[in-house]
């Protein structure tokens, strides 16, 4: 993408979250996707640790953090979303967290900056994931850590397919959920190890997720039938389902601790 595409799309991306700020700001579902609270856990975050949170949104991520260790600063390109995680931040009284905008394919820190440098629910948005998780090493540390949460969709081509075209009809942001062997072979090309590595598997229904991007009427229509059409054969690999005469399906999540070795 170029420069002049690169900047359109940074535009879809300020709209749709701008938008979508205050419902993901309020989200029971959003706070607790990806692993949440497990994330300073896995990270083996230490209280004398700094940590970045890119494309913070509301910056529930990086308060969880914030409990866990001395410094956390989170960064997103959407104003809006960081108003509202500075608002949640002094609501919940942390005074070590802090936000400001910044485009994440340029992160304005110096090199090995961070002990720590954390994403969740991000990936899927960007149209040059290489150039990001550049950048999240350059502004590492020697033996730090990265940690990405992020959904996954399956290998298989068709199931991809599909599964990407439901996600860009309710968020015009989404760029591509990655499949597993591309997930591999980003870490690869990046000169990082899967030191870790945890499965969560977390069900949603399908009315209230089109709901926190306020998915027009006319595509939610569309998307329920693409759902339905879906279910014979999971054609999303996404197990879609009916409960309580409601469509269901599930999100299935990777969290990969990544070690860049000697850098």
């Amino acid at each position: 993408m170029r420069a002049a595409g690169q900047k359109y799309f940074g535009r879809i991306i300020q709209r749709e979250f701008t938008k979508q700020a205050k419902k993901f700001s309020q989200s029971q579902a959003m706070r607790e996707k990806g692993g949440l609270g497990i994330l300073p856990l896995l990270a083996e975050v230490k209280p004398t640790d700094r940590v970045l949170d890119i494309a913070c949104g509301p910056g529930f991520v990086a308060m969880e953090f914030a409990k866990h260790t001395r410094e956390v600063v989170g960064v997103d390109l959407t104003t809006e979303m960081l108003k509202k995680a500075r608002a949640l931040a002094r609501r919940e009284g942390l005074n070590n967290v802090t936000f400001r905008r910044a485009d994440v394919n340029h992160l304005p820190f110096s090199n090995a900056s961070f002990d720590v440098v954390v994403t969740r629910a991000s990936f899927h948005h960007f149209p040059h994931p290489d150039r990001v998780l550049a950048e999240m090493v350059r502004v590492l540390k020697n033996k730090g850590k990265i940690l990405i949460s992020d959904n996954t969709s399956k290998n298989d081509p068709a199931k991809n397919r599909l599964h990407n075209l439901i996600e860009r009809l309710r968020d015009p942001s989404h760029v591509e959920t990655l499949p597993l062997r591309k997930w591999r072979a980003l870490f690869k090309n990046a000169g990082l190890r899967v030191v870790k590595e945890k499965r969560l598997i977390q069900p949603r229904n399908a009315e209230d997720w089109m709901e926190l991007t306020q998915t027009p009427p006319t595509v939610r229509q569309k998307i329920h039938r693409l759902f339905t059409q879906s279910m014979r054969g999971d054609k999303t690999g996404q197990n879609v389902r009916v409960v309580n005469g409601e469509v269901v399906f599930d999100m299935n999540y990777r969290i990969f601790i990544l070690d860049p070795g000697e850098m």
